[in-house]
């Protein structure tokens, strides 16, 4: 069993640790790891870290629950139309 050789958190919601050669990112946003700002910012963090060290041979992803960037998405998409809606709605009501 290889034991770790650092392990930091770059930021709250993903672990940064290098076994063996590996850097496991891990990612710490439950219930369902959505990609919000803490997320990406610290998934790019990581990647960016496992790219510059030449102990790192590969990179694994790893989800407390499951990854639901799809959710995120169409929750961020479902938002924007409502917000357009609402600026067409009140641009209509101000004759603009």
């Amino acid at each position: 069993m290889s034991t770790s050789q650092h392990f930091d958190q770059p930021s709250p919601t993903v672990r940064y640790e290098v076994r063996g050669g590996a850097a496991v990112i891990r990612l710490t946003n439950p219930p369902v790891n959505g990609l919000g700002d803490t997320v990406r910012a610290g998934l790019a963090a990581a990647v960016g870290r496992a790219a510059a060290d030449d102990q790192v041979h590969a990179v694994i992803p790893v989800s407390y629950t499951h990854l639901r960037a799809h959710e995120t998405l169409k929750k961020k998409n479902k938002k924007e139309k409502q917000q357009q809606y609402l600026i067409e709605k009140a641009s209509e009501r101000m004759h603009i």
